[in-house]
């Protein structure tokens, strides 16, 4: 008999964004018959633990980013370099072993650049083909999308996820810009479903990512939310705390 195809589903720990949109992945190839195997690190080890119990979950290392609270990102992104590149390593390292100590048929890797091998597929997950400078730098794009699009090409496949056309989530992200050969649009991602339930909000404000931003964020949407004439929710995206 067969046995059911493993499929290892890793996503980086930068907020919970990338674990959360993993979800119709995980639940498709899930339906499709396959053996979903899970491989994080942080706040999305702890969602998706909470969201799959019954999954094998694996803690996968990531790099713990934080986000500057005023001063230059791109400051705070090159003082980070040395930690990038080490986590590359790891998971370049790790990928062989998780693949031959537990069967891995394929890889999903949403944003994690070091998650691939010749001998199986391996999909690269990510709304953001352009990296986008601050604009004194603005002339560097290309060179870093080019930098962007040579780690993408060691993938068998990469998946944005988003529409193709002008009503999309990324903008300048991934359109308007020469994609990578391998890439293709497939449709916004989202683990929320349209519920026939009454309407309590006028507003909801889903909010995640590395701290301090994510908290700078929030500040700033409870000051304009105070200021208009609405009904508003705010999910704070801190895994373990209940407040909202």
């Amino acid at each position: 008999m067969n046995r059911k195809k493993r499929i290892l589903i890793a996503p980086l720990n930068w907020g919970l964004g990338h674990a959360s949109r993993c979800i119709p992945i995980i639940e498709r190839f899930r339906v499709r018959g396959a053996d979903v195997v899970l491989a994080a690190d942080g706040r999305p080890y702890d969602f998706l633990k909470n969201e799959f119990p019954d999954a094998e979950l694996h803690r996968l290392r990531d790099i713990n980013i934080t986000y500057p609270d005023s001063s230059s990102m791109l400051g705070a992104m090159l003082r980070q370099l040395p930690q990038l590149l080490s986590t590359y390593r790891n998971e370049r390292a790790v990928s062989a072993r998780l693949i031959a100590d537990l069967k891995i048929d394929g890889i999903v890797s949403d944003n994690r650049f070091g998650l691939f091998s010749g001998g199986i597929p391996c999909i690269y997950m990510t709304h953001q083909i352009s990296i986008m400078p601050p604009r004194l730098f603005a002339w560097s794009e290309p060179v870093l999308r080019r930098v962007h699009a040579a780690l993408i090409s060691r993938y068998t496949e990469c998946w944005i996820p988003d529409s193709p056309g002008e009503i999309n989530l990324s903008g300048a992200l991934s359109h308007g810009i020469p994609l990578p050969s391998n890439a293709q649009f497939i449709g916004p991602l989202s683990r929320l479903h349209p519920a026939d339930v009454p309407i309590r909000y006028d507003c909801a404000v889903v909010l995640s990512g590395p701290e301090p931003q994510r908290t700078i964020f929030e500040s700033i949407i409870l000051r304009q939310i105070e200021k208009l004439p609405v009904r508003a929710i705010v999910i704070q995206g801190i895994p373990g705390v209940n407040a909202s």
